[in-house]
């Protein structure tokens, strides 16, 4: 989440993926080595796919606090994207 306020540009093509509207994921994560929750995790199968021998952790939470998280980051992060975008700039 925080690598992907320094790249804003990406902002679009996550959007295009997560809309399935793309599929091309390997142009956001070109040069990476490694990728943590969200918004990688739109295609972690794709990324199993490609690297069958990744080693792949999963963790589990209590959805009422994950989402809670997950409001004051990935869902905050996607609304500064949309309004940005109804105005005209880059969020």
């Amino acid at each position: 989440m925080i690598e992907t306020r320094k790249h804003l540009a990406h902002d679009a093509m996550w959007l295009a993926l997560a809309t399935g509207q793309s599929d091309d994921w390997r142009a956001i994560l070109r040069g990476y080595r490694s990728s943590v929750d969200w918004p990688a995790i739109l295609v972690w199968r794709e990324l199993i796919a490609a690297s069958p021998d990744a080693k792949v952790i999963l963790t589990i939470r209590d959805p009422e606090s994950w989402y809670e998280s997950a409001s004051k980051t990935i869902f905050q992060r996607m609304s500064e994207h949309e309004d940005a975008q109804s105005e005209g700039r880059a969020a």
